[in-house]
């Protein structure tokens, strides 16, 4: 089933999954057989994407043959079919199944934060399909290990306080999230949810309006809970095997991304090109979208392969 979905070209689809109904928004015409997939954080949808979209848009070249997903239990999708069980393998999988209901048989991944990590892990499944990867603010070894041990880890210089208390404030209310959630949407109506964001950016005040507005709508704490308990036990070493070329990027004052992440990445795949931004937050793709658009054209594709229709 499709429909329109925004101003941005992107056409809205539901695509059944082993952990639920998911609803992705998708390029309504393809030009190759690669597609661009956009997978959001614990923390978001694919409203993450909109201020790259808008600003790709607006420079006068689109993003092609995009898939940006609202994975099963975020967005406008359904609630997870399984969330004490659900596994780094099964979100992945998702990922697969979102771009081959659109038609693609091979696709270049985005992915912010925890979607980071599962860009990371598609590199390792589907090492053929999968042309390349470029992971902003990814939840990487130090955030799994902040996720494994939150009180150990809560004091150590370096790691993640905000991150464990951010865990334990929607693991305390999980229980009661439609009230939760209803209230967070009554603060962004009043304005108020850019303060509870400020810890999300480096410039929180000049974060477009409707992005806050969207994180409010968008929280999730069941499946934040969800999310922490799949991938905090995931081990990075898989990530030796990527074959694809991949890029990460983080911001110097993120404080949802371990020090010294970037350097561990590259220690286990050599391969990798990583980039600090300066003076920018856990969303580089709302505060320095350029950035980002002009590494993901460099990591098009340009082979045969890639044939247009």
């Amino acid at each position: 089933m499709t429909s329109p979905t925004s101003d941005l070209g992107l056409v809205e689809r539901r695509v059944a999954t082993p952990l639920g109904p998911m609803t992705v928004h998708a390029a309504a015409t393809r030009s190759s057989d690669t597609a661009l997939i956009l997978v959001h954080g614990a923390a978001g949808s694919w409203r993450t994407w909109r201020e790259l979209l808008r600003r790709a848009e607006d420079g006068g070249d689109p993003l092609r043959d995009v898939v940006a997903v609202d994975l099963p239990g975020w967005g406008a999708s359904g609630a997870l079919a399984r969330p004490t069980r659900a596994t780094v393998d099964d979100m992945t999988e998702t990922l697969v199944t979102a771009a081959e209901a659109c038609g693609y048989s091979r696709w270049r991944v985005l992915g912010h934060s925890m979607g980071g990590l599962l860009a990371l892990h598609l590199a390792c499944r589907e090492p053929v399909r999968t042309v390349g990867v470029l992971c902003v603010s990814a939840s990487l070894a130090g955030v799994l290990e902040s996720l494994r041990a939150p009180m150990r880890t809560l004091g150590r210089r370096g790691r993640l306080p905000a991150l464990v208390l951010l865990r334990f404030a929607l693991a305390a209310v999980a229980p009661i999230e439609p009230p939760i959630r209803a209230l967070v949407r009554g603060l962004g109506r009043m304005g108020l949810v850019r303060l509870l964001a400020a810890p999300l950016f480096r410039h929180p005040l000049q974060a477009p309006a409707d992005t806050v507005r969207d994180l409010a709508v968008d929280l999730r704490p069941r499946s934040f809970v969800a999310a922490a308990l799949a991938v905090r036990d995931y081990d990075v070493g898989r990530w030796r095997a990527i074959v694809a070329p991949v890029v990460a990027l983080s911001g110097d004052r993120d404080r949802f991304t371990a020090r010294g992440d970037l350097d561990g990445l590259r220690e286990l795949l050599p391969t990798a090109r990583t980039e600090v931004l300066e003076d920018c937050g856990h969303f580089p793709q709302v505060e320095q979208p350029e950035r980002l658009l002009s590494l993901l054209r460099e990591l098009s594709p340009s082979d045969p392969g890639c044939r247009s229709e």
